[in-house]
């Protein structure tokens, strides 16, 4: 499809059913949380792990990741994470990401938390993956 045609608007509705049937999941089964310190050697910063699930909306650059974000967090009750180069370095940035409902991520951002930082990231923690811009994702052989 091409640009304006409501892609966008199509990847909300996925993300608002999936959202709501996760809701009516939790209504009967409460998440736990563990707390762990981070080994950052950041004295006294607390991290929550919650056994919640994810939504990983995947974009190929930094401007649509802001973009995106903006867009889901209007639209959607939930909360919203930006993970881009520079907001994702920090333990503090990283414990947001790993508390948000869903997560607005470059390729690159993506890759690199799931590699390092599986307790923020991990597809076993996924209920949907987004890739916007598909076409950009690939190599070209």
């Amino acid at each position: 499809l091409a640009t304006g045609m409501g892609k966008t608007m199509i990847s909300i509705m996925l993300i608002r059913d999936y959202l709501s049937k996760r809701q009516a999941a939790s209504d009967t089964a409460p998440a736990s949380t563990i707390e762990t310190t981070l080994a950052s050697g950041q004295e006294g910063l607390v991290s929550r792990v919650y056994s919640k699930r994810q939504i990983l909306f995947l974009v190929p650059s930094i401007a649509l990741c802001v973009q995106h974000s903006d867009t889901l967090r209007a639209n959607l009750n939930c909360t919203v994470a930006t993970a881009c180069h520079t907001s994702s370095h920090t333990a503090r940035s990283r414990d947001e990401i790993s508390r948000s409902d869903v997560i607005v991520a470059t390729h690159g951002t993506a890759k690199d938390l799931l590699q390092h930082y599986p307790d923020v990231l991990a597809l076993s923690n996924l209920d949907l993956m987004v890739i916007d811009e598909a076409h950009y994702a690939g190599t070209k052989d």
